[in-house]
């Protein structure tokens, strides 16, 4: 009896590493978060100033990235089996990627990405999980190349998780290819970027310095004052080891209000509003405006404490807000900028 429960259990798990091995079809709808052409979560509009969903009319692209939604469980890989996980991408669809339905079409693909268990553990199971997990994205990015974008300006956008995805995507098609041309920017949320990074590994794609730069990267990571974060620069180290580049150095960063590189301090009264965590579009509301402060150091956008207890922080740091605080200026800055690029080309 135990011998035959243990051929059974060696069978389901031989099974399920063919099945985990498996490339994604992304012909499938259901494996995207948000296309076009259906309706979902980055559809959603607070109701502030009379705003509506503009994708139907946009004449650029936003290829999205979510963060880390998938918190623990039996694999190292999500596998698409546990509801919860699902769930919260689609709430961080409505935070984060429908900042850019003013003017772009967004286009967000599930992918089996790494569950936070293991990007804590900082270990060889980490370096391949991650592996993993990009395949699925670039196998994504490459299918939105070949059959959605028609060569059309697009941005890239992420958070966490999803950022370290994007960099390697800016590295391996972007960079260095004609696709820079098409570039918009590259919204690297929630994510150290170093200037050594900069400097050795991404050569055509500069970093955004100012409102209206274009072809660019940027990234920001936000924390109260005096925050903590050594935790930020503890991932940096995990995400840059496929790279064989230690995190040291400068950090790079922008103000995501004024989107500019200095430390000066700049007025809470450009700060056009924040958004609350939400899990249905009706919950999508402007809950913050003209409120915050920001300033640029060592790396970090730092912020006063926000209203209420809207955006609670552990050891300020706000990683999980860096959209929701700064989601009206995001979303004006990304028409901004495919201005710029519309003018320019």
């Amino acid at each position: 009896m135990k011998l035959a429960k243990y051929i059974v259990a060696l069978v389901l798990l031989v099974a399920y590493q063919l099945g985990i091995a498996q490339s994604l079809n992304y012909s499938n709808d259901k494996l995207w978060l948000a296309l076009p052409n259906k309706a979902d979560n980055a559809d959603a509009v607070p109701n502030y100033n009379d705003r509506v969903d503009k994708q139907a009319t946009a004449v650029a692209d936003v290829f999205y990235i979510h963060p880390t939604t998938y918190f623990g469980g039996a694999s190292r890989n999500d596998r698409f089996r546990k509801p919860s996980v699902k769930r919260i991408a689609k709430s961080v669809m409505l935070s984060q990627a429908s900042a850019f339905n003013q003017c772009y079409k967004i286009y967000a693909p599930r992918y089996r990405q790494v569950s936070l268990k293991i990007l804590r553990e900082n270990n060889q199971e980490t370096d391949k999980a991650l592996a993993f997990a990009y395949a699925d994205v670039k196998l994504a990015f490459d299918y939105y190349l070949k059959n959605y974008n028609h060569g059309r300006p697009f941005a890239i956008a992420a958070h966490s998780q999803g950022s370290y995805h994007a960099i390697r995507l800016i590295k391996d098609f972007i960079d260095g290819d004609s696709l820079v041309n098409q570039l918009v920017a590259a919204y690297i949320g929630g994510h150290v970027v170093m200037k050594v990074q900069m400097d050795s590994v991404i050569s055509k794609v500069n970093y955004c310095n100012t409102a209206e730069a274009t072809g660019c990267l940027l990234n920001w990571q936000t924390l109260g004052n005096d925050g903590y974060y050594q935790d930020m620069i503890d991932h940096a180290n995990v995400f840059y080891k496929g790279e064989n580049i230690a995190a040291t150095g400068e950090r790079l960063c922008v103000n995501p209000v004024s989107w500019n590189t200095d430390s000066a301090i700049v007025d809470k009264v450009n700060h056009l509003g924040s958004v609350k965590l939400a899990s249905r579009k009706k919950e999508l509301k402007v809950v913050m405006v003209n409120y915050l402060d920001t300033k640029v150091q060592n790396g970090f956008v730092y912020i006063d404490k926000p209203k209420g207890k809207l955006f609670n922080a552990t050891g300020k740091n706000y990683h999980i807000y860096d959209y929701n605080l700064f989601y009206l200026n995001i979303s004006a800055n990304a028409c901004q900028r495919l201005d710029a690029w519309l003018a320019a080309h």
